[in-house]
């Protein structure tokens, strides 16, 4: 009797690539996905969302708006929209577009200017990887999965949208990945970021302030200030603000609270400051968030 053995070592080069490296230091948390197939109608009008969109054309031509630039996408092309930053999709009726659209955050925070730099060139959001069976696969495995209703989907949909990252990577950097995606600033600034972006968003109902933070890592306040402006670009008021209006968009869309119960729960002093601190992220009011998503039939 025959019998055919095969034995294969994974070889140590293989667990320590950089783009495994560079993936594993990120949580992915898919928030929605959907499957829009040549229907005029699957569009949407000018708007800002708080997490990361990624839109994959199979067919078909879709006319993307981001940041006033305009993108006529067509098969094989990859969009990624990064969190809080105005766009637009529209298609023609003669050739309406076909595509698979996934929406998700990823954490730590300080890690997304890297993960955007990887994925897009400067401010080109469009990518180009051609559209192989494999990355078809991904987002048709993707959606039948969703639709499954099996237990365990949601960490199964986490692993393919993985994959899915990783085959776009894989088709249009490579070997360069390490070059665009060294860590900014200093290791120890990095780390106080890290623990201040766990301590905000572990606390977005309780609340936490400045200096609530520093008493808790032992730093004066200077110190919290200029890691955020040398890891985030940004202040620790101005993150405090973007976690909770994030969690106030969360609450808008699968809540049905009213707009001064989410204002209450996020602990805004009044639903008057709420709204103004919305606005300044999205660019329209909580209201004017929520009525937006009640009318739309078609949606990204």
């Amino acid at each position: 009797m025959n019998s055919n053995y095969t034995f294969y070592e994974v070889p140590n080069n293989l667990k320590n690539d950089h783009m495994t490296d560079f993936i594993n230091e990120m949580t992915f948390i898919p928030h929605a996905f959907g499957h829009q197939s040549r229907d005029p109608r699957a569009v949407c009008n000018e708007r800002i969302t708080g997490d990361f969109e990624l839109i994959c054309i199979v067919g078909g031509e879709s006319v993307i708006t981001i940041d006033n630039n305009i993108y006529t996408c067509t098969a094989g092309d990859v969009v990624l929209i990064p969190p809080f930053t105005m766009h637009k999709i529209q298609t023609p009726e003669f050739n309406p577009h076909e595509n698979y659209w996934v929406h998700f955050d990823i954490y730590p925070f300080h890690l997304h200017k890297d993960f955007t730099a990887a994925m897009i060139d400067n401010t080109d959001y469009v990518i180009h990887p051609g559209m192989p069976w494999e990355l078809v696969s991904l987002y048709q495995l993707l959606k039948n999965e969703i639709e499954s209703e099996k237990p365990g989907r949601m960490l199964f949909v986490s692993t393919i949208l993985v994959q899915i990252i990783t085959a776009i990577l894989r088709l249009r950097k490579g070997s360069t990945l390490q070059e665009k995606t060294t860590p900014s600033g200093n290791p120890a600034e990095a780390e106080t970021v890290r623990k201040c972006l766990e301590l905000i968003q572990n606390n977005v109902f309780t609340g936490i302030g400045i200096a609530a933070l520093c008493k808790e890592l032992h730093i004066s306040e200077s110190c919290l200030f200029k890691s955020f402006s040398l890891i985030l670009n940004m202040s620790p008021n101005h993150f405090i603000q973007m976690v909770r209006i994030k969690k106030a968009e969360q609450l808008i869309k699968i809540t049905n609270h009213t707009i001064k119960e989410i204002s209450e729960m996020l602990g805004f002093s009044s639903p008057y400051y709420f709204s103004n601190v919305f606005k300044k992220f999205f660019k329209v009011s909580p209201r004017e968030y929520m009525r937006s998503l009640n009318s739309s039939v078609h949606k990204y």
